[in-house]
């Protein structure tokens, strides 16, 4: 690692593109390096071990490097990391400092294990169980006890066929009753009660379309970001499913594309779109009340209209993941500041942002990574 040329942070000269990070109490835990393999960081020495692929050895990180991106890290309550591949799927215990490997048919545990990307993972304290959700057709969602043996496939069948886009998840949300939402390419949902150990199928036409995330807020109201039909809200009393699709007073963008969600406090959720804008949403109104749009010819707009991720950094402030640099947003002010390559940022599109423990930010770039102290920033 090294300062950058203005000391606000710390870079890392990784030639390829950071794909996504995980994080611990510490903050960074890891980081996927695309077509490469992956990035661990310890804090204690505030340094990174890079881990290249090895097929050929049985604790060593199984991928195809040509397809190896897009990859989203798990850290599970244990502290193991938990990197899917084309190949299967890896379990790096920081303990034991080796990989266990799940493949189509893993010799350990005698059992078929899709070899696809998953489209999320979930660690139920309910059960202290790993739930993994594949995105495949044959994939479905995939049960591993704490010690990481295979329990249980989770598959939706229609007259003995399992072979189904019911079953290709694009993420998993649990709710408070330990149940597992699992939207799907069909554009329904797989419903998991982990309690009762049943798999059913949620064919509502209210909750039709793909679906990029799914949060719970304070309230108990499910609230979804979907691909193609703006943000909907599922009441958590009646179950009746609302679509809000309208833009803001006097915005002409229609925010049908919804990829990130911040709840904050009790009436108000921030949302970022795919080339959208960024949102204010009034829960009591259940109406948009902003939409910030890049202008450039306003240096204090926002610097990309695609968010990808939103964190509070405190009471005031907003940091926004965006495609060219990370936004720090004065909630008060409504003005925007930007960090970019021009600030020393390894790259402009921000995969994904983290705070650790002493609020400095780790950030995922297309060029690598970088550690910002926040004070300096403030």
């Amino acid at each position: 690692m090294k300062d950058d040329p203005e000391n606000k942070g710390l870079s890392e000269n990784f030639e390829l593109r950071i794909d996504n990070m995980c994080g611990n109490e510490n903050g960074l835990a890891a980081a996927v390096l695309s077509g490469e393999g992956l990035a661990l960081y310890d804090a204690g020495k505030n340094a990174f071990i890079e881990i290249a692929a090895r097929n050929e050895d049985p604790n060593g990180l199984h991928a195809n490097l040509e397809q190896f991106s897009g990859i989203i890290p798990f850290r599970d309550r244990e502290g193991n990391i938990w990197v899917s591949s084309d190949r299967g799927l890896n379990i790096f215990n920081p303990n034991k400092k080796h990989f266990y490997f799940y493949g189509t048919h893993n010799a350990k545990n005698k059992a078929a294990f899709p070899a696809y990307t998953p489209g999320g993972f979930i660690n139920n304290p309910g059960d202290s169980d790993m739930y993994v959700g594949y995105y495949d057709q044959t994939g479905g969602i995939v049960r591993f006890t704490k010690d990481l043996q295979f329990k249980k496939q989770y598959l939706y069948s229609i007259n003995g066929n399992s072979n189904l886009r019911e079953n290709q998840v694009w993420c998993m949300f649990k709710d408070e009753n330990d149940v597992i939402w699992a939207p799907n390419q069909a554009g329904t949902m797989l419903r998991l009660d982990t309690k009762n150990d049943q798999l059913t199928l949620v064919n509502d036409p209210a909750l039709f379309g793909n679906i990029n995330i799914i949060k719970n807020d304070a309230g108990g109201d499910t609230w979804m970001g979907t691909w193609a039909n703006g943000l909907r809200k599922s009441d958590h009393l009646t179950h009746r499913v609302s679509t809000f699709i309208e833009p803001a007073v006097g915005s002409p963008v229609i925010p049908k594309n919804v990829f990130s969600l911040l709840f904050d406090g009790d009436s108000i959720i921030w949302v970022g779109t795919n080339d959208l804008g960024f949102l204010r949403f009034d829960k009591r109104s259940n109406t948009y009340t902003h939409n910030y749009l890049f202008n450039e010819k306003d240096p204090s707009s926002i610097s990309s209209n695609m968010t990808k991720a939103i964190i509070a950094y405190n009471d005031d402030t907003l940091l926004l993941a965006t495609n060219m640099g990370v936004n720090i947003f004065d909630k008060k002010k409504q003005l925007f500041t930007h960090i970019s390559v021009k600030e020393g940022l390894p790259g402009n599109s921000v995969e994904s942002i983290e705070l650790d423990e002493e609020r400095n930010l780790w950030t995922a770039c297309d060029g690598g990574f970088c550690k910002i102290n926040m004070l300096l920033y403030r």
